[in-house]
């Protein structure tokens, strides 16, 4: 495969992939609009709720949050790919330069592939390690949990 037909898959990837979110994002914003007047009716949302406070917190709980964050990695983590790969191969070319032009030591030999290969990993393991921590940091309760929170805000 040639480099401009992966470049074009690889975006074509996330093209479709942004749609989805954006599909389930308006999915999960027509659910709430249908569950708020379901809920409204059986009293499990007191009346002083408005529909936009609770918009807002079911698509907290229950819209696409955390394939946003994946997404949202991915992207970053496939540019900074790219930025450090590049600076990488800079660095390592002119190391090998300076070595004498080492065998061994040249770009596409085993050395250069295994320590990509770690700098890819390592890269995508970082990324994904913050993602996650600040995922689950600020990751909002149970759609139950929120209700409860929204009914007793308005008594006080």
């Amino acid at each position: 495969m040639s480099g401009p037909l992966i470049a074009f898959i690889v975006v074509l990837a996330f093209a479709l992939w942004s749609s989805y979110l954006a599909f389930r994002r308006a999915q999960a914003k027509s659910e709430a609009r249908d569950t708020f007047s379901t809920y409204q009716a059986d009293g499990t949302l007191a009346g002083h709720v408005s529909e936009d406070a609770y918009e807002a917190i079911y698509m907290r709980t229950e819209g696409p949050r955390f394939g946003t964050y994946l997404f949202l990695t991915a992207v970053g983590a496939a540019l900074g790919i790219l930025i450090a790969l590049r600076v990488f191969n800079l660095v390592w070319n002119f190391i090998w330069l300076r070595t004498g032009k080492i065998g061994w030591f040249d770009v596409g030999e085993l050395p250069h592939s295994m320590a990509t290969v770690f700098l890819y990993v390592g890269i995508m393991f970082v990324a994904t390690w913050f993602a996650m921590q600040h995922y689950h940091k600020t990751a909002p309760g149970k759609l139950r949990n929120e209700i409860r929170r929204l009914n007793e805000a308005g008594d006080t």
